[in-house]
C-alpha cells in the first residue's frame, strides 16, 4: 500500500512539474504583418490573420509547431538551439530548402506560468504566451 501512495505522489509531481513538460500550449495575442516588395520597412497590424490563428503547441524535443500555424514541412525541420533555463530562452529555428528561415523564441526564464513568445516567419511576426503542456 505504501508503494502505491509513493508511486502516486511521484506520478503527480512529474506531471505537474514543469520541469517535466513535455509540450508548450501557446496562445496568439497578435500579429504583425511585413509587406513587400512596396513595404516601408514597417510592421503592420494585420488583424485578418489572426482571425484563424489563435493557438499553437511546441514539442520541446524537436522544436515542431502545430495547430493554427507550424514551422516545418518537406523542406525544413526546426532546430533546437537552446532548451531554455531560468537565464535563457528556449529557441528554435527552421532553415528551408527554399531559402527562408523561421525563428521561434519562448522567454522560459519569466517568473510565472505564462511565458512570452515571438515567433518570426517569412512575412509575419507573432507573439503572445505559452505554458506548459
Amino acid at each position: 500500500m505504501l508503494k502505491k501512495i509513493v508511486y502516486s505522489i511521484l506520478v503527480i509531481f512529474l506531471i505537474s512539474n514543469p520541469a517535466f513538460s513535455k509540450n508548450y500550449k501557446c496562445t496568439i495575442k497578435d500579429i504583425k504583418k511585413f509587406e513587400y516588395p512596396n513595404s516601408s520597412g514597417e510592421l503592420k497590424n494585420d488583424t485578418t490573420i489572426l482571425g484563424s490563428a489563435k493557438e499553437f503547441v511546441v514539442d520541446r524535443e524537436t522544436g515542431r509547431m502545430s495547430g493554427d500555424i507550424n514551422n516545418y514541412n518537406a523542406a525544413g525541420e526546426p532546430e533546437v538551439l537552446s532548451i531554455g533555463s531560468k537565464g535563457d530562452a528556449y529557441t528554435a529555428i527552421t532553415t528551408y530548402k527554399t531559402g527562408y528561415a523561421q525563428l521561434l523564441n519562448i522567454k522560459e526564464y519569466y517568473d510565472g506560468k505564462q511565458k512570452p513568445f515571438l515567433f518570426a516567419s517569412i512575412s509575419n511576426i507573432y507573439t503572445g504566451l505559452c505554458i506548459d503542456y
